[in-house]
């Protein structure tokens, strides 16, 4: 949901108590949720266990590692291993003037997050996504799913395919709607 959205701990108990599992791993997707995922764990009588996600690509790559006839500690670890294969990008909007990581923001400017952390910041979109790649030490991916935001036009994400397709031409590109309203793309790079 974003930086602003964050659930609390009481709605992620109320999730975790209200589902018959006994049983249960929580992917917080962010930093911000981590510790509150862990007091969650600690207030219940069920056996809740975090895979510390930072991010939905990294949420994606531990999912792809879940495998119901395996123990929930061996799900963990393979989940939790799985998660650090993959780079998390993130593009959104500048909604502050800021410097942050050696990075000089002015609000209104398109700012890449690798990870969850600040990377980039610039005018031109394309122009920061490539240089967000570029900062996180992207050279040869086999797989580029990229979650479109629910403000990104057609034509904008079709100059994002093809600007990802010049780069990495033997690269798999997914395209899927993800609708999210804070961030313009998520980018998971494997």
């Amino acid at each position: 949901g974003g930086q602003t959205m964050n659930p609390s701990t009481q709605e992620l108990l109320d999730a975790v108590e209200a589902t018959s599992a006994r049983q249960i791993i929580l992917l917080p997707n962010n930093k911000n949720i981590i510790m509150t995922a862990n007091q969650v764990a600690e207030l219940t009588d069920k056996d809740v266990r975090i895979v510390p996600t930072r991010s939905i690509p990294a949420a994606l790559a531990a999912l792809t590692a879940f495998n119901t006839d395996q123990s929930i500690d061996e799900n963990v670890n393979d989940m939790t291993e799985s998660m650090n294969d993959v780079c998390g990008i993130a593009i959104t909007r500048a909604v502050r003037d800021v410097e942050l990581n050696g990075v000089k923001v002015e609000k209104g400017q398109t700012i890449g997050l690798i990870n969850d952390d600040l990377a980039t910041a610039g005018d031109d979109e394309l122009e920061v996504v490539m240089q967000t790649f570029s900062a996180a030490e992207v050279e040869d991916p086999e797989l580029l799913t990229v979650f479109v935001g629910e403000e990104v036009s057609d034509d904008e994400a079709q100059a994002l395919r093809s600007a990802l397709t010049a780069a990495w031409p033997d690269a798999e590109i997914e395209m899927h709607s993800g609708g999210q309203p804070h961030y313009r793309y998520i980018i998971s790079a494997e």
